[in-house]
């Protein structure tokens, strides 16, 4: 007698309600108790019996005849809503005998089908037709009866071996169901079996890995017969014809609607141009396109190929003849980048809120081992064909025994493997539908924790374990890599790892780095030893390869890498920080592999490593607190140049910390931040160097305004520094010599090679240009613009912005406001400026270059985007304040705020305004200070991938950036040509 104790320990919330279903089903085996104790789901058990009474009774006979049936037939429809109704639909079902080991399909056709009904096929007799197609998936199902009871029985349902039994079970089923539809097509189009065509199985089918409900995924090829041999050209295409047919039939068989429902989906879209390509194909049509037209994917999918019905002689044949296109995939060009892009796509095609209930695809997902078995056997499989293996879990084992992957590892992805597989097994199993995701609904989540747990696991505790069994696997990618080639090089006996050197630049090759013998040395130097410092880098190594090859030149991020670890490797704070967080070493080597430059300076600055750490240590200090710590560190120099170096070597330090802040991502207040550091380091030189040099001179009131870029705090990383230099009134000549020589040394001292990086300082915007006066006083500057400045000077003074707030620098400033926005522009003076900007455009770009590349001054560059938004001020500022602003970007806020601009005009320039400036500066950290000042877009393929990542494009996708730049510039021209010339 079963308690209701009993069935609240198997999970059951109303046991009267239960009780009642069961006595109104009439059910009475006797060994209940043990049938209900193997049931998920007791309620939705009882609620089938119950309908089995009423709807077809010889059901529960059968049942109550046949203890054990029971029991299979309890654990299947107390889990499975689809197979209680399909059950309860086909009553006899269950008093159908199985195919033998569900294998003989063929044999059960020739048994059950009418004689001659091929005939009334012949004819178009298309119940004739549909009966073979519906017996041949009663078969089918009966079998796959069987595989469903037995798993959901099994005692260990996780265990790699159990999984790895079902899903070969399931494939050599859906073997024999090709084959069955096979011989019907035959028995249709081909009953003298003339025809060697043979279906080729892809994916999991081919790698006997399927689940219940998936996509088969076959290909079709045609063999060698007597009339092609002979040149029957004729009877070739009659022949390639009907076997086209014959996959026609099949298709239909396995999928088309009838009585009985389709069993999957037969997918062919793995052949040769896809769903564009032939149906069916020759033997020497597969081996021309792997020659003339394969990509490196298709030879990847060739893995799984396996012959699973027809001529097997075609299959063969049909291996052999791909097997050299296989195996040397991994040495064709673009493998690596190939293989990357398709992973970071699916990893990618996740949507947010799946996250957590994807089991294939995402990081830590089926398809990262899947991705990383593969990739080894391509790797290695090209000179071992012991480790050729179709099966995922064969080739796990196979890795392992030959030394590919350390033993520990392949346990670990073997049992992470079957783990991910059973769930998407119970997840599908749930109602016979083909899903990657756990269920999302409550209590079909509850019913699957209990078909592998019982009751003592909650669903919360299986999404915790699903985390971190995801974390696990990532982390495990890594390791499979790197591990066994840090092994090789530091000839250390890992975990049964056997990776000759040769075998590990192979490796190392296909992940990346180009020059593999280096790298190999780079890691022997980083690992090889018993010191501290080389068993933390081994352990760390694996996860920190990964990143670097993820990067875009990984042996210069590895080289980096190494003479930083040189120089630093000891200290306790940088390996805490690479053993501590992820998140900074994941980001130093990022960096180390996107820039030489940004590398160079973390080694003369090494404490910027934590920065890392945290984004709060990457904001620019204070200006008061970098001009205390500048002109302390002056004060305590031997001399003034080294005075002025210790400034500018404040301002190099500060300047990597704002590189690194857009490297990781934070890209907002860039240039103010430049140009804040740009002041304080100007105006701290200039007052050591007044202090030092020229006090005793009595050198008083010399100020300094910024314009250009400078002025309207737009700065890059290599930006001249465009200034005027203002004195007093009532200065003498001699304090104008002095104040001229001043100048003109502080220059010199900001430009001298050093360890610092230099500063530009650039007088030429001054009155007469470099015939001018280095300085002049403020009265001098205001007489010259009002009676000799041409118009472009005073488009120039709509950047103007005074540093260090002198009185001065002040004046002139409040000069320029009323000087530049007292009226708006005459007509004279806009075609003044218009003519000025088409001689520009003429005589700026270097000859040689690709306008539409050049992002300063190309066509709808930020040169154009610069002149309009000046010229917008200069005629509606006089009515409008609040365009009477240095900066281009408040400018364009403001003209758009004002109705001056459209929304959609001010959105197209403010965004091309804005790409264009991340790719000036951006480009100074992927290629470097000197091959940066020209503001073109690399044409080196090296740097135009180390460029296209830091702007957040993949590696692959470079002509993608390219693509975007062109096609916003080419619209920000066509606005240009528009507005800038029709101006009123």
């Amino acid at each position: 007698m079963i308690s209701d104790q009993d069935l609240r320990r198997w999970g059951v919330h109303q046991p009267e309600r239960v009780r009642a279903l069961l006595d109104e089903s009439g059910l009475l085996i006797e060994d209940l108790g043990h049938a209900l104790e193997k049931c998920a789901d007791i309620e939705q058990f009882a609620l089938v019996c119950a309908r089995a009474a009423d709807q077809c009774p010889q059901l529960i006979e059968a049942l109550n005849s046949d203890a054990e049936a029971a029991c299979r037939f309890a654990a299947v429809v107390g889990f499975s809503s689809w197979w209680g109704d399909y059950l309860l639909q086909h009553p006899d079902f269950l008093t159908m005998p199985p195919p033998p080991s569900g294998l003989g399909i063929v044999e059960y056709l020739r048994q059950v089908l009418p004689q001659g009904w091929e005939e009334d096929c012949a004819g178009e007799d298309s119940n004739a037709w549909s009966f073979a197609a519906c017996a041949m998936r009663s078969a089918y199902r009966r079998a796959l009866f069987e595989i469903v009871a037995d798993d959901l029985l099994s005692p260990d349902p996780c265990a790699p071996q159990h999984f790895q039994s079902v899903a070969r079970r399931i494939s050599d089923l859906a073997d024999a169901a090709l084959e069955a539809a096979l011989y019907i097509a035959q028995c249709l189009e081909d009953r003298c079996r003339q025809i060697p065509l043979c279906v080729i199985a892809m994916g999991k089918t081919g790698g006997q890995e399927l689940n219940y409900i998936s996509d088969v995924d076959v290909m079709y090829v045609l063999g060698d017969f007597p009339a092609q041999q002979n040149g029957g050209e004729s009877q070739s295409a009659e022949m390639l014809e009907r076997a086209t047919k014959m996959a026609n039939i099949i298709n239909a068989v396995c999928s088309s609607p009838a009585s009985e429902a389709p069993l999957w989906s037969l997918d062919a879209n793995l052949r040769p141009e896809g769903r564009d390509g032939a149906l069916v194909r020759t033997l020497d049509s597969f081996q021309s396109y792997w020659k003339r037209w394969a990509q490196n994917w298709e030879f990847q999918a060739l893995l799984k190929a396996r012959p699973c019905a027809g001529d097997q002689r075609t299959g063969e044949e049909f291996l052999r003849l791909a097997s050299p296109f296989i195996w040397e995939a991994s040495a064709r060009e673009g493998f690596v980048d190939e293989v990357r892009s398709m992973r970071l796509q699916v990893e990618r095609s996740v949507p947010e809120k799946n996250r957590d209930q994807e089991l294939k695809l995402g990081v830590g997902g089926l398809r990262d081992i899947e991705f990383s078995v593969q990739f080894l056997q391509l790797v290695h499989g090209r000179n071992d064909e012991r480790i050729r293996q179709a099966s995922t879990l064969d080739a796990l084992e196979a890795l392992s025994a030959e030394g590919y992957i350390a033993r520990s590892d392949a346990a670990s992805l073997r049992e992470s493997y079957a783990y991910l597989r059973t769930l998407e097994h119970r997840s599908q199993l749930l109602r016979m539908h083909r899903t990657h995701n756990l269920p999302h609904s409550q209590s079909q989540l509850e019913r699957l924790v209990r078909s592998l747990y019982g009751t003592d696991t909650s669903t919360h505790d299986l999404h915790e374990h699903l985390r971190s069994l995801r974390r696990h696997v990532r982390a495990l990618h890594h390791s499979v890599f790197f591990r066994p080639i840090i092994a090789a090089s530091a000839q250390a006996d890992d975990d049964l790892i056997r990776l000759d050197p040769q075998q590990a630049m192979e490796r190392l090759r296909a992940l990346g780095y180009l020059d593999p013998r280096s790298a190999m040395g780079h890691i022997q130097s980083l690992s090889t030893g018993t010191s501290r410092r080389a068993m933390i880098q081994r352990h760390l190594l694996p996860v920190l390869l990964s990143w670097i090859a993820d990067g875009a030149n990984p042996d210069m991020g590895l080289l980096n890498f190494r003479v930083l670890s040189e120089e630093i490797g000891d200290s306790h704070w940088y390996l805490a920080l690479l053993r501590d967080s992820d998140f900074a070493a994941s980001q130093l080597c990022r960096v180390l592999s996107a820039s030489e430059w940004l590398g160079a300076l973390l080694r003369l600055f090494p404490e910027a490593v934590s920065w890392l750490d945290s984004p709060e240590l990457l904001e620019t200090p204070s200006q008061e607190t970098l001009r205390g710590q500048m002109l302390a560190t002056a004060r305590r120099a031997a001399s003034t140049e080294d005075a002025v170096e210790k400034i500018r070597l404040i301002r190099t330090r500060e300047v990597l910390r704002i590189a690194l802040r857009e490297v990781t991502g934070n890209t907002s207040g860039i240039g103010e931040a430049l140009s804040s550091i740009a002041d304080v380091c100007l105006q701290s030189s200039l007052e050591t160097l007044i202090e030092r040099e020229a006090d005793e001179c009595g050198v008083h009131g010399l100020e300094l305004c910024a314009l250009g870029s400078y002025g309207a705090q737009e700065l890059t990383y290599t930006s001249d520094l465009d200034v005027i230099a203002i004195m007093n009134d009532e200065a003498s000549s001699e304090e104008a010599s002095v104040a001229h020589t001043l100048l003109t040394r502080l220059k010199q001292l900001l430009a001298r090679p050093s360890r610092a990086l230099t500063v530009a300082l650039d007088f030429n915007l001054r009155p007469e240009g470099k015939n001018g006066a280095l300085v002049r006083s403020c009265d001098s500057y205001i007489d010259y613009y009002q009676k000799w400045a041409q118009s472009w000077e005073k488009q120039m003074l709509v950047r103007l912005r005074p540093l260090a707030g002198g009185p001065n620098a002040h004046r002139l400033w409040e000069f320029v406001q009323d000087y530049c926005y007292s009226s708006s522009l005459s007509a004279a003076e806009r075609q003044e400026i218009q003519l000025m900007k088409v001689r520009v455009e003429r005589e700026r770009i270097p000859g040689g270059i690709d306008p539409r590349m050049h992002v300063k001054l190309g066509p709808g560059a930020l040169s154009d985007i610069q002149w309009l938004v000046e010229l917008f001020q200069l005629q509606w500022g006089y009515d409008d304040p609040s365009l009477r602003v240095a900066s281009t970007k408040s400018a364009l806020d403001a003209l758009c705020k004002d109705g001056h601009l459209s929304s959609q005009s001010y959105n197209l320039i403010e965004s091309t305004w804005t790409m264009a400036q991340r790719l000036r500066r951006l480009k100074v950290i992927a290629t470097g200070p000197s091959a940066s000042k020209n503001d073109v877009l690399p044409s080196n393929a090296d740097q135009l991938v180390a460029l296209a990542m830091l702007m957040g494009y993949s590696r692959e996708s470079r002509s993608q950036m390219i693509d975007q730049w062109l096609a916003a510039s080419r619209k920000v021209r066509t606005l240009f040509e528009k507005l800038f010339w029709d101006i009123t």
